[in-house]
């Protein structure tokens, strides 16, 4: 048997680390007497799109009678963070093509980046073998897996439920309705293994 629970916190200015041209000294404003670009590397610093302030797993395997086991791990986390964006891709305090997605105004304030977060993850995996011995070292174990065995499913909130208004101003009735699915249903698996 097997538990360990781990707090942390994961924090960025651009998650994006596969994109060669991602802009990630993000703009602050224009400078009004020149008409340039404010560069401000902390104006997008806050929670990455990794983190995962609290995780929680369980692991654990049994020895039954007659050569029988049962194994399973249990995980919770946190959802991941998301931000609330805003509609227009052409908002002044962003450079436009390949830079950070524009953050929204709600009740007349900038959001902060990643600040809300979505649902809660679970899984539970289970595995029963049965081993068949065979004289001296030679033994053959059958098993079966149900991956995510109560089919628990989370889904994340995508961009176009993050805006919390459309291009003229409407208020979104979805907006923070998770909408992708994010894990994996419901598996199930059948196997042997030799061992010799």
């Amino acid at each position: 048997f097997d538990a360990n629970y781990t707090y942390s916190t994961d924090k960025d200015t651009d998650s994006n680390e596969r994109s060669a041209t991602s802009v990630t000294a993000t703009v602050a404003g224009l400078d009004p007497a020149t008409g340039q670009y404010v560069i401000n590397p902390g104006f997008d610093w806050g929670l990455s799109e990794r983190d995962v302030e609290h995780r929680f797993l369980v692991s654990g395997i049994v020895e039954l009678p007659l050569n029988f086991k049962l194994g399973g791990v249990f995980v919770w986390r946190d959802g991941t963070p998301w931000t609330g964006l805003d509609p227009d891709d052409d908002v002044q305090n962003y450079p436009g093509f390949n830079g950070p997605d524009p953050r929204a105004v709600i009740n007349g304030s900038l959001v902060p980046r990643n600040s809300f977060r979505n649902d809660d993850f679970t899984r539970f995996d289970l595995r029963a073998s049965y081993m068949i011995p065979f004289s001296g070292r030679y033994q053959i174990d059958i098993f079966a897996e149900v991956f995510n065995l109560f089919d628990d499913n989370t889904f994340y909130v995508a961009s176009g439920q993050a805006q919390p208004y459309d291009e003229d101003g409407v208020t979104n009735s979805e907006f923070g309705v998770p909408d992708i699915l994010v894990s994996t249903p419901r598996q199930f698996q059948l196997g042997a293994r030799f061992s010799f």
